[in-house]
């Protein structure tokens, strides 16, 4: 697989296949003490943050919130990576890592994953387990060896994305509609030290962060996809130039 998925083939397999592996409702629900947990790691005091928070939902005011790319969102970007079998794609936030097997499935790049959330690692992880027992309709043989080796090339970690390395990924997606600024400067930080090529976000970098790494951080697309919570959302898509690590002194 390269990427360039026929669209028939999509609505045909990844669709049904992904909605049996993955209930509509996985990963929206979780304790209240995981939602606090997530607030007070994600959320801070800023004006942008209350903003941010009454705009995009009425219902619950913190990061806890849970939505996601749908799948002709996830297909949209993932077109338009070009990922390849050397590639490393990262979702920070994860979720229960949805995404995550679309990738996986569509491309040969090893997938990884990152949430806060024990309870959504926890489902993802039982739902890839449980992939090989699903139904795979009007496959071959062949094709169904190479569609159950996908989930084998994703690692759902639960913990905070400030604190994970995510240096080794080549393209880096966060679905950060709720993120605060403190952690966007985080994930430059992180991104900057790696092999990262792209990323691609739903909250565009503050303005600041464009304009301190403004050679190593460019947007590049700015594109629609179609989201959970909504038609669609814009995602911006920023090429990367990785700091140049210093050359060490001789003598």
């Amino acid at each position: 697989m390269d990427g360039s998925v026929d669209a028939e083939w999509l609505l045909a397999f990844v669709s049904p296949l992904l909605s049996t592996a993955y209930p509509w409702d996985a990963g929206y629900s979780i304790e209240s003490d995981e939602e606090e947990a997530i607030s007070k790691t994600s959320g801070d005091e800023s004006s942008w943050w209350r903003q941010a928070v009454v705009m995009v939902t009425q219902c619950s005011q913190n990061a806890a919130v849970y939505g996601e790319l749908e799948i002709d969102g996830v297909h949209t970007l993932v077109s338009l990576l070009g990922l390849k079998s050397e590639d490393i794609f990262w979702d920070l936030g994860c979720g229960v890592g949805k995404a995550l097997l679309q990738v996986a499935l569509e491309t040969d790049a090893k997938c990884m994953g990152v949430e806060l959330s024990s309870t959504r690692v926890d489902y993802g992880i039982a739902a890839l387990k449980k992939f090989d027992q699903l139904p795979f309709p009007h496959l071959t043989d062949e094709e169904k060896r190479n569609t159950l080796q996908a989930p084998q090339r994703i690692t759902l970690l639960c913990g905070d994305i400030a604190k994970t390395d995510f240096k080794n990924g080549t393209h880096v997606y966060a679905g950060s509609l709720l993120f605060p600024d403190v952690l966007m400067a985080k994930i430059a930080e992180i991104i900057l030290k790696g092999n990262a090529k792209t990323f691609s976000t739903l909250r565009r970098f503050p303005e600041n962060i464009e304009s301190i790494h403004t050679r190593q951080i460019k947007l590049w697309k700015t594109i629609d996809v179609v989201v959970s919570w909504q038609e669609t959302a814009p995602l911006y898509i920023y090429k990367i130039r990785p700091l140049r690590q210093p050359t060490p002194m001789l003598g």
